[in-house]
């Protein structure tokens, strides 16, 4: 008889990942995983929507219990929201755009488990939905079944720092998270820390490649051009400031900049900082391109459509899907060696810059113009992304999960 395991996602975004998001997509791979080769009986808690509600019909291994908020809950956030967005700079917004929508959705998760009896239950990246777990003596019922998926550092436990420490393990997407953990948390043991990195469909960003014409065509990028990519949020710590910096000292008029992305994923906001960067490319707008959200089933078509990869981050990255989906589309990478990044590209897959070095900008620049002008180091380099992005396959994803479950117990 199968194992029951049960994932508790953000609440923000639904699972299926239908409105993006790292961590709900990261989940989904989990259920398509365990679809195609079945490890256990997956049970996913995730906010409702109805374009991830229609698509559960696609999965037989995985129940999706969806939790949907009431017209008053609702109501109270958009209230608070219009409040925050009167007396709080932009870039701190989200934060309040969800609170009662959170507080609802932990309590209801919380008597869903108090019903059940999971054999593994795993919690992801939040700290806050170990409350699912601290009300309604859900803690005494799921002792020594509680896992902790880990995506980012631990900004805050919210209460919950014993149920952390006695987790049976801390899954993190790098060993740079895990070391963050250790710093944090000195008493838990070593041998209760595992590492599960990030995956995605190789497959299906690399067969992406037949739309590379059209697109190029339809920003008006020449055939001679060579388009340098960066996908992503547009936020100060994915360095997206620094790299429209360097691109804007390149002289070169064949060198081109698509940026992919927004804000906050699929949101209608535009932050002050996204601003910004619409200003400082001012002068070189003929050469730079944002295209706004992109879905996670169309992203493969605009890595085929360029050259070359940036990702310039100037903060601790986790870990950093898009630059495995760029790997996986043959794209030679240019990036930063922040957090577990490195741990990723390898040695010879991608080109690492020090993201402290006073000149960082001036460094990206010319690392930029030495790879575009070097269509035999870009083909190298390239090569060995593409063969280090099947490591990252997400085919045997759920099986490396239970493999780590079984270990727990």
């Amino acid at each position: 008889m199968s194992k029951s395991v049960a994932i508790i996602s953000s609440g923000y975004f639904p699972v299926p990942a239908v409105r993006g998001g790292a961590v709900e997509t990261l989940i989904e791979k989990i259920a398509i995983s365990n679809e195609a080769n079945k490890q256990f009986d997956l049970i996913v808690y995730s906010t409702f929507d109805k374009e991830a509600k229609d698509k559960e019909k696609e999965y037989n291994n995985t129940k999706f219990v969806f939790v949907q908020n009431k017209w008053l809950v609702e109501w109270i956030d958009r209230v608070i929201y219009y409040f925050a967005k009167k007396i709080i700079r932009t870039d701190k917004q989200m934060s309040f755009r969800f609170i009662m929508h959170r507080i609802a959705y932990i309590v209801e998760v919380a008597k869903q488990l108090k019903k059940n009896d999971y054999d593994y239950l795993i919690v992801e990246n939040t700290a806050t939905l170990f409350w699912c777990v601290k009300l309604f003596d859900n803690e005494k019922r799921y002792q020594d079944k509680i896992y902790y998926h880990l995506h980012n550092e631990i900004g805050s436990a919210f209460g919950c720092k014993d149920i952390i420490s006695h987790s049976q393990k801390i899954i993190g997407v790098s060993s740079y998270i895990n070391k963050t953990v250790k710093q944090r948390f000195p008493n838990i043991k070593s041998t209760k820390y595992q590492v599960l990195y990030n995956v995605i469909d190789v497959k299906h960003i690399f067969e992406q490649s037949d739309s590379r014409r059209d697109l190029r065509c339809k920003f008006g990028f020449q055939d001679t051009d060579i388009v340098i990519i960066y996908v992503g949020r547009l936020c100060k710590e994915k360095g997206t400031k620094e790299l429209i910096e360097a691109f804007n000292a390149i002289e070169q008029k064949n060198i081109k900049l698509l940026i992919v992305g927004s804000f906050y994923f699929g949101a209608d906001l535009k932050g002050d900082f996204e601003k910004q960067l619409h200003k400082l490319v001012e002068k070189k707008k003929n050469q730079i391109v944002f295209t706004g959200f992109v879905s996670n089933s169309d992203i493969g078509k605009y890595y085929h459509c360029a050259d070359i990869a940036v990702l310039p981050s100037i903060w601790n990255e986790p870990a950093g899907l898009t630059m495995i989906e760029a790997m996986a589309a043959g794209l030679p990478v240019i990036t930063t060696n922040s957090g577990g990044i490195p741990e990723y590209v390898g040695n010879d897959s991608a080109i690492i810059i020090d993201k402290n070095a006073e000149n960082f900008t001036d460094n990206l620049k010319e690392k930029i113009i030495e790879l575009a002008n070097d269509s035999e180091a870009r083909k190298t380099i390239g090569k060995r992304a593409l063969e280090r992005s099947q490591k990252y396959d997400s085919s045997g994803y759920a099986k490396k999960l239970a493999d780590i479950l079984e270990r727990g117990k």
